[in-house]
This record gives structure tokens, sequence and C-alpha cells, in this order.
């Protein structure tokens, strides 16, 4: 079964962890980048990436994997505001995907869970959701 690997990430966290499973199962990987790139300033890129998510938009993506060749293909994304990031969004509404086996259930590998002290930004609770509706199945806080 011949594999790829389609990730978007902005810190580099996500594509970290997608070249050690890469290595792992030895398959291609296929880095979906923004046509418009993100800030560089984490604090712009924060605002930035929370607007598109609340307002479900789209970022347009530069180029699109050829998927012929894949059976199957494993997602991974970074969690934005309990979502995917709005470039893998792009990338699942743009494909067709059709016959292939499509899976998740990646490590976020940059979780904040903020108990005790920040509860206002994020509890345990929130960020467990947010790792779960990012399809992912385990996380590293």
């Amino acid at each position: 079964m011949s594999t790829l690997i389609v990730y978007y990430s902005y810190s580099n966290n996500t594509k970290n962890l997608v070249n050690k499973i890469a290595e792992k199962i030895r398959c291609d990987i296929f880095e979906l980048q923004p046509e418009k790139p993100y800030s560089k300033e984490y604090e712009v890129v924060v605002d930035e990436g929370q607007y598109e998510v609340d307002n479900n938009m789209r970022r347009e993506v530069k180029e699109m994997p050829e998927l012929e060749k894949y059976d199957r293909i494993i997602i991974a994304t970074p969690t934005w505001w309990y979502k995917m990031s709005t470039v893998v969004y792009t990338f699942l509404q743009d494909v067709d995907l059709t016959g292939k086996i499509v899976t998740s259930g990646l490590v976020d590998m940059h979780c904040h869970l903020r108990e005790p002290g920040f509860t206002s930004k994020e509890t345990i609770e929130t960020g467990i959701n947010s790792a779960i509706n990012g399809g992912y199945t385990a996380i590293c806080p």
C-alpha cells in the first residue's frame, strides 16, 4: 500500500513529527504551503489564525499534491482553536479523496494545558477537547 502524509506546519512541530513517522513507515510526505504565508510574528499569526477559524475561512494553498499513486493519505495538522488549520481545510475541500483510505490520529507535540494558573486561556478540559476535535489521539503537554 502506498502512503502519503499531507501536512501543514506553522512552527515546525507537526513537520518534525511527520518526518519521524515517514521515516518509520517509509512513506512520502507533502507539505501544504499557504499562497499567502502567515506572519513570522507569533502574536500576529495567533490573531490572524483565530480570525480565519472563527469565520470558517480557507487559506489558499500554493500547490496540491498528486494523489493518484497513493492508496492511503495521512493528514497531519496543528490544532487551531479546536479545529484543523485553515490550510488543511482548504486541502480537504479542494481534492478528491474518493477511493482513498484517509487517516489521522496524530500526536499534538505543542500543547499548552494552562492549569493551574492560566485557566482564562485554556483548561485541561478545553485542551483535550481541542485535541479530540482536531483528530488527535494523544497530546504532550
